[in-house]
């Protein structure tokens, strides 16, 4: 399996942030499946963020595979 594609976040710091923000709402209420796609990439990330962080704390390298999945 690949991670979903999904449109980047809106950027908090740039000066059309209302129009990306909206534009993003509309992306995610288009279909049931960007829902699903957008929180399966945000659990992944959360899960990578975890194993970095155990990666440094044990003072090894942490690589993630291409496909983001191992």
């Amino acid at each position: 399996m690949r991670l979903p594609k999904v449109p980047n976040l809106p950027d908090p710091r740039a000066p059309d942030v209302g129009r990306q923000t909206e534009e993003f709402r509309g992306w995610l209420k288009s279909s049931p499946e960007h829902m699903v796609s957008y929180e399966r990439l945000r659990r992944w990330q959360v899960v990578q963020d975890e194993l970095a962080r155990l990666a440094r704390k044990e003072g090894r390298a942490f690589v993630v595979s291409d496909d983001g999945l191992d």
